[in-house]
């Protein structure tokens, strides 16, 4: 009889294994980007991470490359070696503080987006409370373009504005990398976004890198297993973010007390 429950708890492990990531796509291109991001707005000082896009022939993927390893990779991670960096204008990074354990603020893990059906794939972590996904119908930003030019990373790069999910944003794209996508949902021109700042400063895209994906780097666009997430709404996720990270150490099943006042936070969200 052990034998036997042995036997079937292997079954059931390895098609756990088997099914815990479904290939969407092949990567063709790979950029590194620095995300500047404000998360309180009751102390706007900014904060950076490396986030990662991946495009495909029919699907893109933006990522925190570090997180994921942290999460899912790696079961003797060196927290260290995937600290918050700073990235200065040449590439080049360095650690300002350890442990990025953070969960970007906006788009955090994981933003899928089918380019030919027009669907949107998001998969976030709230602290303390797991993992969420929810799917919904994509749409583009409705850009404008104008002739002012410069340049970045020694590509030619157009000037673009739109006003899209509540915030007005100013785009710079090169058409010599000809794929309509960009960071985070800002897609739809005709090349790639190298940079994107919404009007305000409080988020902000600069390509630091643009090649084909490195060894060490997903060679395939993966989607977690759904049977590994809990399905929600858009709507639900924000307002469950906003709870956790306004919340003065109630985080639902784990409350923390400390002598020391907590810091008060207001979320700062891309999308609103």
């Amino acid at each position: 009889m052990k034998n036997i429950l042995l036997k079937i708890l292997f079954l059931l492990t390895c098609s756990v294994v088997n099914a815990q990531e479904k290939i969407l796509d092949d990567a063709l291109i790979s950029i590194s980007y620095r995300y500047e991001y404000v998360s309180n707005l009751l102390s706007p000082q900014p904060k950076q991470v490396v986030m990662t896009l991946l495009i495909g022939k029919q699907w893109s993927l933006f990522y925190n490359k570090h997180n994921d390893d942290f999460y899912f990779n790696r079961t003797d991670t060196d927290s260290r070696k995937y600290s918050v960096l700073t990235i200065d204008e040449n590439g080049n990074m360095k650690r300002t503080r350890p442990a990025d354990y953070s969960g970007t603020i906006g788009p955090t893990e994981y933003t899928y987006l089918d380019r030919f059906k027009m669907e949107e794939i998001f998969v976030g972590r709230v602290l303390f409370r797991g993992f969420y996904t929810y799917s919904e119908k994509y749409s583009f930003p409705k850009w404008s373009v104008n002739q002012e030019e410069k340049t970045i990373m020694g590509y030619h790069c157009q000037r673009a504005t739109a006003n899209y999910l509540g915030r007005k944003w100013i785009a710079w794209f090169t058409t010599e990398l000809p794929f309509n996508c960009g960071p985070w949902k800002l897609t739809g021109l005709p090349g790639l976004i190298l940079e994107a700042e919404d009007e305000e400063g409080h988020f902000a895209f600069i390509a630091v890198s643009a090649g084909k994906p490195a060894p060490e780097e997903r060679l395939q666009i993966m989607l977690k297993d759904e049977l590994s997430l809990t399905k929600t709404t858009k709507e639900a996720f924000l307002r469950m973010q906003k709870n956790v990270y306004e919340s003065d150490g109630d985080f639902g099943p784990v409350k923390i007390k400390t002598s020391s006042p907590r810091i008060k936070r207001k979320l700062n969200t891309i999308e609103r």
